[in-house]
Parts: C-alpha cells; sequence; structure tokens
C-alpha cells in the first residue's frame, strides 16, 4: 500500500510500489492502489477500504473494478486514522457491482463505537440491482456541460 495510506501513486519507498495488474507499467492508483491490485488479479475476493480524496474511487476505475465511497455515516470509520474527519469514509470494492451490493449492506448501519455512524436500518442493495432505472431522475449540474465538444455533447 501506498506509505502511510495517503496518496495517489501506490509508492512505497520501503517494500516497492504497487503495479497494476492489466499492465504493470502503470500505478494501481490511490492510496488504496495495493489491495485494489490484489483484488483485480484475482487474489482476493473483497476489500474493505477508506476513502478521503479519492482512494477507493481512484483505483478501482484504474484497476477496471467496481469501487463506491459511500455517503458520510452509511459505514463506519471507527479505528480509520482520519486525514479530514469531514471527508474520510470506508468502502468496498469488489470485482462485480453484485459483490459491492453485498459487501456494503453488511458494511453499513449503526456502529456504537463510531458515534457518527448511521442509526438507520440498512437496506438490501442487493435487492434493488435488477429493479431498471425506469422513472429515475438523475440531475446534472449545467456548467459540466459548458465547452463539450459538439460529438460529446450530442452523446450526452
Amino acid at each position: 500500500m501506498h506509505e502511510l495510506v495517503a496518496g495517489s501513486t501506490g509508492t512505497n519507498f520501503f517494500f516497492g510500489s504497487a503495479r497494476n495488474p492489466w499492465n504493470t507499467q502503470y500505478m494501481p492508483g490511490g492510496s488504496s492502489g495495493g489491495a485494489t491490485a490484489s483484488l483485480a488479479a484475482g487474489l482476493t475476493t473483497l476489500a474493505p477500504e477508506t476513502d478521503t480524496f479519492g482512494s477507493i474511487r481512484l483505483s478501482a476505475a484504474m484497476c477496471s473494478v467496481f469501487g463506491l465511497k459511500p455517503s458520510y455515516e452509511l459505514v463506519s470509520t471507527h479505528g480509520v486514522s482520519p486525514t479530514a474527519w469531514s471527508l474520510d469514509t470506508a468502502g468496498p470494492i469488489t470485482r462485480s457491482v453484485s459483490d459491492l451490493a453485498l459487501m456494503l449492506h453488511y458494511m453499513g448501519g449503526s456502529d456504537p463505537n463510531d458515534p457518527a455512524s448511521l442509526k438507520a436500518s440498512i437496506p438490501n442493495y442487493k435487492e434493488s440491482l435488477n429493479k431498471g432505472i425506469k422513472g429515475l431522475k438523475i440531475g446534472i449540474p449545467t456548467f459540466y456541460l459548458e465547452g463539450l465538444d459538439p460529438d460529446v455533447e450530442q452523446l450526452f
């Protein structure tokens, strides 16, 4: 893992840098890169990770696996050394969306050791996987569309 679990390069000067299993010339991204690389390489099935500034999301995207930074309070951060307490979250990285839903279901919820954890029941996310998106509304700030290439804008 990245030295002190802080950084985006996967660099560890003492033990060597993590490498992306799809192309070892590339980094696996984020401080979660080592665990994500082992997951993508098939060495493990699930990886619980932390995310402050992109660790879950960057490494999942770079290693072609699935990662989710949950909403603040959904997953307990008890035992996590905070980088920025208001941004730190714990979440899952997996090789399938189905495993992601299952892992989030079990990671989420109230933790008596974390006073900030959500005090509500956690839904079974796996039950929602095949419901489709009919009726779903997605809000997108219009500044994301400013200055787009016309072909990209049309596809969007």
